[in-house]
């Protein structure tokens, strides 16, 4: 996801809560570089943390059943498409031929994190928010892992500089 390409596709559905809160966090000062070093140096499939902070930022209770199911949904959908899309795109040139080629691979790769982000806000379509009272940070937590865990106090910073009320 690259909010600064400014191609955000239109999908045959409304524009869904999770990916407009992804949006918003994603444009937040310092997050793209977050989610870069969160992504390459630690692994972390970003569609899924933006799941998971958006789980946790709407105040859900935390559910290892809901989170394993989220987790088998993106993992699918990530290997199968994301990942072979990223890797394309990166290991073509930004110059030359191969410019227009990386950036059409890059709107194909926001495309489907944007249907990965649509599949996982579907596990909880019928589930009411329960309001931001008490963040556990859990699902989250989750989704770091041991290694990655050293981010959470600068993923928090930057949260609590997002307007959340639009879930």
């Amino acid at each position: 996801m690259n909010p600064s390409t400014n191609e955000f596709p239109e999908s045959n559905n409304s524009s869904s809560g999770l990916w407009q809160y992804s949006i918003r966090l994603y444009a937040a000062p310092g997050m793209e570089s977050l989610c870069l070093r969160l992504q390459d140096g630690h692994g972390v499939n970003i569609c899924l943390l933006l799941w998971c902070l958006w789980l946790d930022q709407s105040g859900r209770t935390f559910d290892t059943k809901l989170l394993r199911q989220g987790q088998r949904r993106a993992n699918r959908w990530h290997c199968g498409l994301v990942a072979p899309l990223r890797l394309w795109r990166r290991s073509l040139s930004k110059q030359g031929s191969w410019a227009a080629w990386r950036k059409r691979l890059q709107s194909w790769e926001i495309r489907a994190e944007r249907a990965e982000l649509n599949q996982l806000e579907s596990l909880v379509a019928d589930q009411e928010a329960y309001g931001a009272t008490g963040l556990t940070w859990e699902y989250t937590r989750q989704i770091l892992g041991q290694s990655a865990l050293q981010h959470l106090p600068t993923l928090r910073e930057i949260c609590s500089g997002v307007d959340h009320s639009a879930r």
